[in-house]
């Protein structure tokens, strides 16, 4: 018998959020309502199904770059708002006026047109999972961490 996650006596941690309208009707479209307000089919389940989905896919889709090409990339989304749903298919607009204002490429050691290219290649789905990674890098300078990209052994030190 395969023990669901919810089940698998994992730390649990209560958390208080607002949601987007497309939020809710996300989750509520995973949950059982009413009747399921408890155990698998509860909102609180939906949630951390969707949350794990997300994360799973983030993780296989996340393409292999370079580490000075996810510094670079990493640089050029310090405080950009990628807040809606669709943001990150703007992702290598972002990169690409970095490179051409600032001089990111040449910052970071890296052909920043040829990185361009290569992003507008990508899927949706990779193109998220490039913004998922700058946004869990400047997450965990946020919260006073040392921060990791993805093939780095060692913590990065942000710039």
């Amino acid at each position: 018998m395969v023990k669901s996650p919810m089940s698998a006596g994992r730390h649990r941690l209560s958390l208080s959020v607002t949601l987007t309208p497309t939020a809710i009707a996300a989750i509520k479209s995973r949950s059982g309502g009413e009747r399921g307000r408890y155990g698998l089919h509860s909102d609180s389940a939906a949630l951390c199904r969707m949350a794990e989905r997300y994360d799973h896919l983030i993780t296989q889709a996340t393409p292999h770059v370079e580490l000075a090409e996810w510094r670079l990339i990493c640089d050029a989304l310090n405080g950009t708002a990628m807040l809606d749903a669709w943001s990150p298919n703007y992702v290598t607009m972002e990169i690409a006026d970095h490179c051409r204002l600032n001089g990111a490429g040449e910052t970071w050691g890296v052909d920043g047109a040829a990185l361009v290219a290569r992003l507008n290649t990508m899927t949706m789905v990779e193109r998220f999972a490039v913004v998922d990674v700058a946004d869990r890098f400047w997450a965990a300078v946020a919260r006073g961490e040392e921060p990791k990209l993805p093939g780095e052994d060692a913590p990065a030190t942000a710039s």
